[in-house]
């Protein structure tokens, strides 16, 4: 599974999720400064909350500090550097269309990631 920006939706506020890897653009993060970009927006974590189950969306890119997320090689995550909270799969969820929230690192599998 990739992470995916849903119907390649370049509106504000639209939930980040899962889907089968299929290679198209709205699959192809970018990382620019310090930031994940998708589809010309920006991974950014919902209302700028650090909160556990905070909905990962895409956003109009700016200088918030809840738009900058780092990956961490060693242990396949992607960290907020705001919040220090992982991207991570919903109810550790498999299928396609789990929705990708902000929480503690725990090490689960589903906040492991690999870039291609």
């Amino acid at each position: 599974m990739c992470i995916d920006d849903p119907g390649a939706s370049t509106t504000n506020t639209t939930q980040m999720e899962i889907w089968t890897c299929n290679g198209a653009a709205n699959q192809s993060l970018v990382a620019s400064n310090g930031t994940l970009r998708v589809e010309g927006k920006c991974l950014n974590a919902s209302g700028g909350s650090t909160a556990n189950n905070t909905p990962i969306i895409i956003y109009t890119c700016s200088t918030s500090a809840n738009e900058k997320f780092a990956y961490n090689a060693s242990s396949r995550t992607i960290v907020g550097s705001q919040s220090g909270k992982c991207i991570t799969v919903q109810n550790a969820a498999k299928t396609a269309g789990s929705k990708l929230i902000l929480y503690t690192c725990n090490g689960g599998t589903n906040q492991k990631w690999t870039q291609k």
